[in-house]
């Protein structure tokens, strides 16, 4: 059974690559399709685990309520990555100021983004070459700010030394 919901899994993220134009929407949808794949495989590992439906209710009441309290912070992060990847949020290349760290997003994750730190010790805007990462819990525990891409649409290329 287990196998069958990989296999699924796996044939349904080649679906994104056919229906969705936007490479960044296939990129999280295929994320999406990963984790209700590893969800649905624990919920059958739990329901295979209890016997009847009195001792099943009792073994999800009692894991759930550990899962709560074990993983608070990756839960919180969870629901972060939602506003991060919303319609007003964080993408790629944009420069963002979380906590006092300066930079450029380098990924966003589900439950944490990746930064190059900008600035710092350094003069002016020059990359550290630091990559500093953030739970995307930062939302709701911390300030940040946002500056979206500065980067031109007419075609020029930007090269690194």
């Amino acid at each position: 059974m287990i196998l069958v919901v990989f296999l699924i899994a796996h044939f349904a993220k080649k679906l994104p690559r056919r229906f969705v134009k936007e490479v960044k929407s296939a990129y999280y949808f295929r994320k999406l399709i990963s984790f209700a794949a590893w969800l649905v495989v624990i919920l059958i590992l739990i329901f295979n685990s209890a016997g009847g439906i009195g001792s099943i209710s009792a073994v999800i009441g009692l894991a759930g309520a550990g899962l709560a309290i074990a993983l608070q912070d990756p839960i919180v992060s969870l629901v972060g990555w939602f506003l991060v990847v919303g319609k007003h949020g964080i993408s790629v290349g944009d420069r963002v100021e979380i906590n006092g760290v300066k930079g450029d997003v380098a990924d966003v994750g589900m439950l944490r983004i990746a930064v190059l730190e900008v600035g710092n010790w350094l003069s002016g805007e020059q990359i550290t070459g630091r990559m500093v990462f953030f739970p995307n819990s930062f939302i709701f525990r911390g300030h940040f700010s946002t500056t979206p891409r500065l980067i031109p649409s007419s075609g020029m290329k930007f090269t690194s030394w």
